[in-house]
């Protein structure tokens, strides 16, 4: 599935080998795990679908941009960075560094390394976009820490966890495989009303058949 040029920007860097500090934690998402995030959260749960084609996204983690591609079906400008170059043509940015300037974006979608997922969490968070969205595991909602920094003083305001369980492997689209792990998406709004106060559960992608599109597994290596 290509990605039409005029919906999101990418621009091509020379590719460099992995830091030797860096973990990666390679695990391309599903294009039916975002699009049952922008179908049955940004848009039924939420109201954005009018204001999609005119808002910008940004995945600030993108890799091989395996959520870029379903995001560029919606949003009118889709972004996509990475820590590292996965030749792809996206360019290389560590999210986390200080001296790094993000793009600006009115979401920011993202299924981060889980080392680095609550730190690049409060960094989207402090740029206050319309959404944050962050794919992770369900139990990412425990732990002392995370409810410290995150949880405690801005609760997410929806909870949606994946009725029909979502299989990520490491570095490959996995159309099957284990689903020993369950996730969910967390999503935070801001400036939208009663939303920004309010609290959901919303129970996403049990038709996972409509979500799917050909193509969705090609050109990465799938089990």
């Amino acid at each position: 599935m290509s990605i039409p040029a005029n919906r999101s920007t990418a621009v091509r860097q020379r590719r460099n080998a992995p830091r030797s500090d860096l973990v990666l934690d390679d695990f391309p998402t599903p294009a039916w795990a975002t699009r049952a995030l922008v179908e049955e959260v940004l848009i039924e749960t939420l109201g954005l679908g009018p204001e999609l084609p005119e808002m910008t996204a940004y995945d600030p983690c993108c890799g091989r941009g395996t959520m870029v591609r379903p995001l560029s079906e919606y949003f009118g400008t889709v972004v996509g960075t990475d820590i590292h170059d996965y030749g792809q043509g996206f360019p290389v940015m560590d999210y986390l560094d200080p001296d790094a300037s993000p793009p600006a974006a009115d979401c920011i979608i993202m299924n981060p390394p889980f080392q680095r997922a609550l730190g690049m969490a409060l960094r989207a968070l402090e740029a206050r976009p319309k959404i944050v969205a962050v794919l992770a595991r369900a139990a990412w909602a425990e732990g002392v820490e995370r409810y410290e920094k995150l949880f405690r003083d801005r609760c997410q305001n929806i909870y949606a966890p994946f009725v029909r369980r979502v299989s990520m492997v490491e570095g490959a689209l996995a159309r099957k495989g284990s689903l020993a792990t369950a996730y969910a998406w967390f999503v935070w709004t801001n400036g939208m009303g009663e939303w920004d106060w309010r609290r959901d559960f919303v129970r996403i992608g049990y038709d996972r058949a409509r979500l799917e599109r050909p193509g969705d597994w090609a050109p990465f290596i799938n089990v």
